[in-house]
């Protein structure tokens, strides 16, 4: 038996079709990724921008200082750091160091799927003791142990 080839003209409006059809998919695939990327990018610009808002007051004292720089109001380095070193870091509010008043505990949770809860810290209170050394309390627990570790009869 003699093999029997297929002769059927080929489909050309099928192919032109897909052709076409897959041309306008990349063109409005592509500018719909376009439009996304805009969009984060637009988003993302606008959150770091928040940041930088609160450098206004920094940008205020530096143009300050860039002022006594110019008009001659110089300070010598080994002076700065005297002066630094004798008020410490509290004494300017931007190096002074804060405790953040809501911490990122967003790494900490773990993953969505499987949530743990992040222990809070409870704040730190300094409670003034007075003089030097143990509370009043402490003490009478201290001598409390003492007299229970050493007898106090004269029998030897």
């Amino acid at each position: 038996m003699a093999a029997k080839w297929d002769n059927t003209p080929p489909q050309n409006l099928v192919i032109l079709a897909c052709a076409v059809g897959s041309a306008l998919l990349l063109f409005v695939l592509k500018f719909g990724f376009d439009a996304y990327y805009d969009g984060m990018r637009a988003r993302t610009v606008g959150e770091q921008q928040t940041r930088y808002d609160d450098l206004a007051p920094l940008r205020e004292r530096e143009a300050g200082w860039q002022g006594q720089l110019e008009r001659g109001n110089r300070m010598p380095l080994r002076a700065a750091m005297s002066q630094l070193g004798a008020q410490g870091r509290a004494a300017d509010p931007a190096i002074s160091p804060e405790r953040p008043a809501q911490m990122n505990t967003g790494p900490l949770e773990g993953w969505t799927q499987l949530p743990q809860e992040v222990p809070q810290p409870e704040p730190v209170r300094a409670e003034p003791t007075g003089a030097r050394g143990l509370s009043p309390e402490a003490l009478q627990q201290l001598q409390e142990a003492l007299r229970q570790l050493v007898p106090s009869g004269g029998a030897e």
